[in-house]
């Protein structure tokens, strides 16, 4: 009796693990609502209000002639304001590379395609945040397939700005493609070890990859906490980490405004 209820306990590792992340999540949910309820008094309600309005009214394309003309000025101001534009941009770049290269991010993030792939790995994760207190295996084929789908859009849709991305505390596209690469490396390796394959080994390495990829995962992750605590502190190092955790949520509010557009579309 003892022995069948051992067996069917869940793997600790993974339960220590998963309530690390819920932890961090609510951390995250928790730090940002403060900081939301601390910030109302003092909140510009203006943008908020000029993001509702663009959605209403028609948007107009311009070239870079055309706008840098728009106030009716003759066209010999073109080219001094052109080059008072670029001196800004150098300046600004040079004074807050940080800023410039999460700009930068950000902007690359403006595909549509990439904010639907975006929004899609990032349900899929929330889904897996609830499986995998129940089914491990399943919670983590399921992960790396939106894992995968993520990546396709870092790695084809998005511009490269490798040398950018290093400024920030996260993976640049390059260590997200070698880390999607290692992933992709553990099943091939199993099935060759495993040699030959039938319905029964199959379900038996299904599982095995499943735990690897897990063991894979905590690796990389609190590796990197482990890099970044020497250079930038301990406190960045967890907000990075935080931040990681509570990516796919701030992802469906950020992204499903792209949904329902493209769904008014079809």
């Amino acid at each position: 009796m003892l022995e069948q209820v051992f067996s069917n306990a869940p793997n600790p590792w993974a339960l220590a693990a998963c309530a690390t992340l819920a932890m961090a999540l609510v951390y995250g949910v928790a730090r940002r609502a403060s900081r939301v309820i601390a910030s109302l008094s003092a909140r510009a309600w203006t943008p908020s209000v000029a993001r509702v309005l663009a959605h209403v009214v028609r948007s107009r394309d311009t070239d870079e002639t055309r706008f840098l003309c728009a106030d009716g000025a003759p066209e010999r101001y073109i080219v001094p304001r052109r080059q008072a534009l670029n001196r800004l941009r150098t300046a600004l770049a040079e004074r807050a590379p940080h800023s410039h290269a999460w700009a930068e991010h950000l902007a690359s993030h403006c595909n549509s395609t990439n904010q639907l792939l975006h929004l899609l790995s990032s349900a899929t994760f929330i889904f897996c945040y609830w499986l995998v207190f129940s089914n491990l295996v399943t919670a983590m084929w399921l992960g790396l397939a939106a894992l995968f789908v993520r990546q396709l859009g870092h790695a084809l849709i998005e511009p490269p700005c490798h040398d950018k991305e290093q400024l920030l505390l996260g993976f640049d596209t390059r260590a997200k493609t070698k880390v999607v690469g290692i992933y992709l490396l553990i099943p091939l390796l199993n099935a060759v070890h495993a040699a030959p394959l039938d319905a029964a080994s199959l379900a038996t390495l299904g599982a095995s990859v499943a735990q690897q990829w897990f063991a894979f995962t905590a690796l990389v992750v609190f590796g990197h906490v482990a890099r970044l605590t020497p250079r930038h502190g301990l406190r960045n190092a967890l907000v990075w980490l935080v931040k990681l955790v509570t990516d796919p949520i701030t992802d469906i509010f950020a992204y499903y405004p792209t949904l329902l557009r493209f769904a008014r579309r079809t």
